[in-house]
C-alpha cells in the first residue's frame, strides 16, 4: 500500500513529498481543529535523521517547506503571481487523489539545526508543521461531468451522474456556438435528482388548459411556441382591461397529465416567454403560483409584477420571480399527506393593459421555464457575437462569468455539482428574440469533492 502526503501546486511542476522526503511529516502529537475563519487546521509532526539524508539535505528541504509555506499563503492575496498550493494525500492507493487548498502554513524547528543522537550516532531535526486548509477535500482530477452539443435553448437538459460525497466546485461551465447571433440573456441552473428526474419538463405550456369561452382569450397556432400553440389576450375585449385581472391558468398535471409530479420539486427560477404585437404598448403582467383561480386573485401566491413593451411579435423572456415545489415545501410529508395537499401547482397570469392600442397590441404568452435556482448560472445583456460565456468557480469560491477573449459579462454565479447527480436546464434568449430551434454546446467541468476521510470512488 502506497502512502501519499504532499504539497503540490496547480499544475504539478512543484511538489514536496512529506512521507518519502529528507524532512517528513509524522503523525506524533497529531491532532485537527477548527479555526475561527471556519478553515480546518492540521499539526504535524517534523522529522529528518542523517541516517538516510545528510544534514545539508535537511536543511535545504527545511527552507524549501518554509517557500511552499509562504507561497501557500501569498497565492490568496495575489493570485495572478503564481498558483495555488495544494495538500495531496492518499491513504490506499486512491486514484485520483484528495486534496485540500492550503492557506496558510507555519514550519517550526528546535532552537539547534540539528540535534545530536550519541546512542544512534546521527543527527535529527525534529519539529512541527501546521497547515490550514479549507474543510472541504476534492479530487486532484477534473471530470467532465457534461459534455453535450445540440442542447435546445428553450428548455434543454443533460444529465449528469454521481460524483464524490459533497458538492462538487464546478469549475467552468461554458455554453457556446452553434446558437442564433448572441448568447444575450441566459439561464443555466443545476438540479439534484431529489425525488426524480425521469419525468421532469422544465416548460409548462399556457396553451395545456384550454382556454375555452373566455371573451379575449384564444389559444392559437403558433410554431414558435414550445407546444406549437399559444394563449392570445386581446385587451379590448377582456374584462377590465385597465385593471389587474385573472387572464388564463396552466399548471404542471395539465402539460404533464401521466407525469410523476413529485418529479419537479425544487427551487426555480420562473421564466416567462411572451410576445406583443407592435412595439408601442405596455402591459403589466403578474403571475401566481400554487393553488389559482381565474375567479380571483385572493389566491395563490404573487411573483413580480413585470411591465411588457412591444416586441414586434418576437418572443422574448422575463423573469417573473422565485418558484418553490411543492409550493408547501416547508411542511414536512406527513402533514401534508394529513390535509391531503396536492403536488401539482399552477400558474395564472394576471394582465393589466397600461399603453397602446387595445385591438391590435395583443400579448402572447407561451409557457413558463422553471430554472433550478439553487445552483444557477445568470448572464445579461452580453452582445458579443459567436463568443461563448464562461461561468468560472476558483480554488477560493471566487467567481467569474466571462466570454471568451476575457470579455467581461454582468450576471450571476452560484453554481456547484450534487454529488448524486442531476440534470441541468439550459435557457438562451438571442438578442432581440427567444428561438424554438436554436441549440447549443454545454460543458461542464468539475472537482467531485469529499468530507475529510472520504475516499475518491
Amino acid at each position: 500500500m502506497t502512502r501519499i502526503l504532499r504539497l503540490c501546486g496547480e499544475s504539478g511542476a512543484l511538489e514536496y513529498d512529506l512521507v518519502g522526503g529528507a524532512l517528513r511529516a509524522t503523525l506524533n502529537n497529531y491532532y485537527e481543529t477548527m479555526t475561527s475563519d471556519g478553515l480546518l487546521e492540521r499539526r504535524y509532526g517534523l522529522y529528518g535523521t542523517t541516517d538516510t539524508h545528510t544534514a545539508l539535505e535537511i536543511m535545504e528541504a527545511f527552507k524549501q517547506l518554509e517557500r511552499v509555506a509562504r507561497l501557500g499563503s501569498e497565492w490568496h492575496a495575489r493570485p495572478y503571481e503564481h498558483e495555488s498550493i495544494w495538500l495531496e494525500e492518499s491513504a490506499a492507493d486512491e486514484v485520483p487523489y484528495k486534496r485540500a487548498l492550503v492557506y496558510r502554513m507555519e514550519a517550526r524547528r528546535q532552537a539547534v539545526p540539528l540535534v545530536s543522537d550519541p546512542l544512534m550516532g546521527y543527527e535529527s531535526l525534529i519539529g512541527e508543521l501546521a497547515i490550514v486548509t479549507l474543510p472541504a477535500h476534492e479530487s486532484s482530477v477534473a471530470r467532465t461531468a457534461v459534455n453535450a452539443s445540440g442542447v435546445s435553448v428553450l428548455g434543454g437538459m443533460a444529465t449528469f451522474g454521481p460524483g464524490g460525497t459533497a458538492e462538487g466546485r464546478v469549475a467552468r461551465l461554458t455554453i457556446g456556438p452553434p446558437f442564433g447571433t448572441f448568447v444575450y440573456n441566459a439561464w443555466v441552473g443545476i438540479r439534484p435528482i431529489n425525488a426524480g428526474i425521469d419525468d421532469f419538463n422544465p416548460i409548462v405550456s399556457f396553451s395545456a388548459n384550454p382556454t375555452g369561452s373566455t371573451a379575449g382569450i384564444t389559444t392559437i397556432v403558433d410554431a414558435n411556441a414550445y407546444s406549437g400553440q399559444a394563449v392570445q389576450i386581446n385587451h379590448s375585449l377582456v374584462p377590465s382591461p385597465t385593471t389587474l385581472t385573472p387572464r388564463h391558468l396552466t399548471s404542471i398535471a395539465f402539460a404533464y397529465p401521466s407525469g410523476n409530479l413529485r418529479h419537479w420539486n425544487g427551487r426555480y427560477r420562473a421564466i416567462l416567454r411572451y410576445k406583443i404585437v407592435g412595439t408601442a404598448a405596455q402591459i403589466a403582467v403578474k403571475i401566481y403560483y400554487g393553488t389559482v383561480s381565474t375567479d380571483s386573485l385572493e389566491v395563490g401566491i404573487p411573483l413580480d409584477t413585470v411591465y411588457l413593451n412591444g416586441t414586434s411579435n418576437a418572443y422574448r423572456t422575463v423573469d417573473v420571480g422565485e418558484v418553490v415545489l411543492p409550493f408547501y415545501a416547508h411542511y414536512g410529508q406527513t402533514a401534508l399527506t394529513e390535509i391531503s395537499a396536492a403536488s401539482d401547482c399552477g400558474f395564472l397570469a394576471a394582465t393589466e393593459f397600461i399603453d397602446g392600442t387595445a385591438a391590435t397590441d395583443h400579448l402572447t404568452i407561451a409557457e413558463i421555464i422553471l430554472i433550478p435556482a439553487d445552483r444557477l448560472a445568470m448572464c445579461e445583456n452580453f452582445d458579443q457575437i459567436w463568443t461563448r460565456v464562461n461561468w468560472l468557480t476558483a480554488e477560493n469560491g471566487n467567481t467569474a462569468v466571462l466570454g471568451d477573449y476575457g470579455y467581461a459579462v454582468e450576471g450571476a454565479n452560484t453554481l456547484s455539482l450534487p454529488p448524486d447527480g442531476g440534470v441541468v436546464v439550459v435557457l438562451v434568449e438571442d438578442a432581440g428574440v427567444s428561438r424554438k430551434t436554436d441549440v447549443v454546446e454545454l460543458t461542464v467541468i468539475s472537482y467531485s469533492r469529499y468530507g475529510r476521510y472520504a475516499g475518491n470512488g
